[in-house]
């Protein structure tokens, strides 16, 4: 594992707070999201994989014979990566910022982000891939899009009022699955460097018991963010709806997606 840089104290390091947590509770991908990727690339590909927590992606990406150069900005986050995935060889991890981070390594066959781009920096979404990548490489974004869908029986309107007493409202009722579009396909649909731009959806309920759900809340940014007596509140209000109300769990309707071109700089 290599340290790059300096990495600074930001929100983005709420997670690094929590890497067995992370671990434990955060979802992994549908095969077929991999299947769709690596059709997409040459044998045993180089993939600059970006933010890879724990492994989440990272694991699936070296089943599938990739060599991974997993830029982590993360430290415990790094050494949970490393210590899970010590048996396969190929993987290199190191810790920095993706944006600004000096890769050194061959021209990569893709850059792939799982559930984490919504970090990168506007300008940076495109310019940087296009300096990692061989001409015509992959840009693949996996997300994780919590719908609008029955399967959730109301709970997350029902909390709502809680999330806004602590600063945490959503913003609009997310979409549909049928509308749903990622965010990435229209920064790819825009920029003329980008080529053959697809998106794959794929459908799952996730339900967890109110013990695992608030695991999951605790590695959420926003959750991180809040002070102790706020953040403690918070978890005990949402957990009590879903105990007294729910049945003790709560199911989260997603759709994954994975939002790929090619680049051409």
């Amino acid at each position: 594992m290599r340290q790059t840089g300096n990495v600074t104290d930001d929100i983005r390091l709420g997670f690094d707070r929590v890497p067995e947590l992370y671990t434990e509770v955060r979802p992994t991908y549908p095969d077929e999201l991999f299947e769709q990727l690596f059709s997409l690339l040459p044998n045993a590909p180089h993939i600059v994989e970006v933010g890879p927590g724990t492994g989440q992606a990272t694991e699936a990406l070296l089943r599938n014979g990739a060599s991974v150069q997993a830029i982590e900005l993360g430290a415990q986050l790094a050494a949970s990566l490393l210590r899970r995935l010590s048996d396969f060889d190929g993987l290199d991890v190191q810790i920095g910022d993706f944006e600004t981070l000096p890769v050194t390594s061959p021209q990569a066959d893709a850059v792939v982000a799982a559930t984490c781009y919504h970090w990168i920096s506007d300008a940076a979404k495109i310019d940087r891939p296009a300096e990692v990548l061989a001409p015509g490489g992959v840009l693949a974004i996996i997300d994780t899009n919590q719908v609008d869908d029955a399967a959730d029986k109301g709970y997350f309107d029902v909390v709502n009022p809680i999330y806004a007493k602590f600063g945490r409202a959503r913003a609009a009722v997310p979409p549909t699955a049928e509308v749903l579009e990622p965010a990435m396909q229209s920064v790819m649909e825009a920029d003329a460097r980008c080529a053959d731009v697809s998106v794959l959806k794929v459908r799952r309920d996730l339900t967890y018991s109110t013990a695992n759900y608030e695991k999951l809340l605790r590695t959420y940014s926003g959750t991180q963010s809040l002070s102790t007596d706020d953040r403690e509140a918070m978890l005990a209000a949402l957990i009590a709806v879903a105990n007294e109300q729910f049945g003790g769990e709560v199911t989260r309707p997603i759709v994954f997606t994975l939002t790929t071109c090619r680049i051409n700089s």
